[in-house]
């Protein structure tokens, strides 16, 4: 992986891919996941997926789905700061 001295957080993220549809979907929780997509859809509870993720890491892979673990990477900005970090002589 590059070395970049920008990035500001790197976050955890979950990723669903229907395998039916091909669709993708990315939660910040297996519990998003989960509440989002039942046992119908997923083919596994969040507690039983808990258990396979304790135990065997990822991905978890069935019939209906694969779920993945990955990293968002964001970097720094100051977008969405405001007035804070400028002088109000700007304004004027």
């Amino acid at each position: 992986m590059p070395q970049n001295n920008i990035i500001m957080a790197i976050t955890n993220i979950i990723h669903l891919e229907l395998t039916d549809t091909h669709e993708h979907y990315y939660f910040g929780s297996l519990k998003a996941l989960t509440d989002m997509f039942g046992k119908d859809a997923i083919g596994i509870t969040y507690g039983s997926l808990r258990s396979y993720i304790s135990l065997n890491d990822y991905p978890f892979e069935n019939k209906k789905c694969i779920i993945r673990k990955g990293e968002f990477h964001q970097s720094e900005t100051n977008r969405g700061q405001g007035r804070k970090n400028k002088p109000a002589e700007q304004f004027l």
